[in-house]
């Protein structure tokens, strides 16, 4: 980051000089402006700290980015008065029911089972409430989708269709400290563990 803060100054000046010596700028000092790029370099130590799951309060709109809390356009106007959330969704509040049709009908738009597994995938990791309801009232469609024979080839791009993690990760190389990356999970209530050995073909490793 020094590296790249230093060649960013340079390259400004190297501009403002330029600019004022083809008279396209007359306003400002030319030495002013390492001291305008330092103030708009990004400076990790001025990031704000993201809010854990654990310590989350009540009016933060991290509701809307946390899959197993939000409710998207489902939430009422009370809930997103408690959260903080209002002006954030679009003003029409939906059932669950309604939420469930509209994503149904979004699927079925889907020409390829591969692409609706895309967007079940996409889904899932925005509203699970959502995901799950979907799945329950519609199994004989998406249980085809989420498992044979379109995991398979899902499995097999797992590598290019990859978007956020889920479930947490633990390698060779993570040999001896697994108990320390256990702790990074953010929930504290934990009732049921799935573990796999990484076996893609129709949970034949789990």
């Amino acid at each position: 980051l020094d590296r790249i803060r230093e060649v960013s100054v340079a390259i400004a000046i190297a501009v403002a000089k330029d600019a004022h010596a083809n008279r396209l700028a007359t306003k400002g000092k030319v030495e002013n402006i390492a001291a305008d790029v330092e103030a708009c370099m990004y400076r990790p130590e001025a990031e704000p700290a993201t809010p854990s799951l654990v310590d989350m309060e009540p009016d933060c709109h991290w509701v809307l980015r946390v899959a197993h809390i939000n409710a998207g356009t489902a939430f009422t106007d009370a809930q997103q008065k408690k959260w903080k959330i209002t002006g954030l969704l679009p003003p029409k509040v939906f059932t669950l029911q309604e939420q469930v049709r509209l994503c149904l009908s979004q699927l079925r738009a889907q020409e390829r089972p591969l692409d609706r597994y895309y967007y079940l995938a996409g889904l899932q990791g925005r509203n699970e409430t959502l995901y799950y309801r979907l799945v329950m009232d519609n199994m004989s469609e998406i249980m085809p989708i989420i498992y044979t024979p379109t995991v398979g080839e899902a499995c097999q791009r797992f590598g290019h269709i990859f978007q956020r993690a889920q479930g947490m990760y633990v390698s060779m190389r993570d040999k001896g400290r697994v108990a320390d990356i256990v702790q990074s999970w953010p929930f504290k209530s934990v009732e049921v563990v799935v573990v796999t050995d990484g076996e893609r073909i129709l949970g034949l490793g789990d």
